[in-house]
């Protein structure tokens, strides 16, 4: 489910507001567009782009987080000698009782084939991001529950 119009054009929204520093794209809803979501999931929609819930109503998320499902992010490394870069993915919902481990692989590949190249921070952030990534990314639900309740 996408909220706003096809030619609506996304601009750039940091989610600090809602305690996750996860910078997303945003794509504005029109006015007299009609979304048939619940409010949890429309705060989440109208902040960003989450993988794993589409097609899921607001007390199907509901009922997955209780039942211990979870939004998490994973982290990647890319270095070019001098100037190494440590980033977040989209998040990802990993249902209850899902593994997250292989959802991560990608940015773990990027992390091991980009991510040691620079001097210092290159080894260094690497192994903090195949860390994060291997223990199941960094679990982010709790700020964006607070998100969507504020937004909600």
């Amino acid at each position: 489910m996408v909220l706003g119009d096809a030619r609506a054009r996304p601009r750039r929204a940091s989610l600090l507001a809602a305690g996750c520093g996860i910078a997303t794209h945003v794509r504005p809803t029109p006015r007299g567009a009609r979304v048939h979501a619940g409010a949890l999931h429309r705060a989440m929609l109208a902040r960003m782009a989450i993988v794993g819930i589409e097609g899921m109503s607001d007390e199907q998320i509901r009922q997955e987080v209780a039942r211990g499902g979870r939004f998490v992010v994973f982290q990647y490394t890319i270095s070019l000698v001098v100037l190494t870069l440590r980033r977040s993915s989209a998040v990802h919902f990993i249902r209850a009782g899902e593994g997250a481990v292989g959802k991560g692989l990608v940015y773990s590949l990027i992390t091991f084939l980009l991510g040691w190249w620079g001097i210092p921070w290159g080894p260094i952030y690497s192994i903090g991001s195949l860390v994060t990534n291997f223990g199941g990314g960094k679990d982010v639900t709790q700020q964006l529950l607070a998100g969507a309740a504020k937004a909600a």
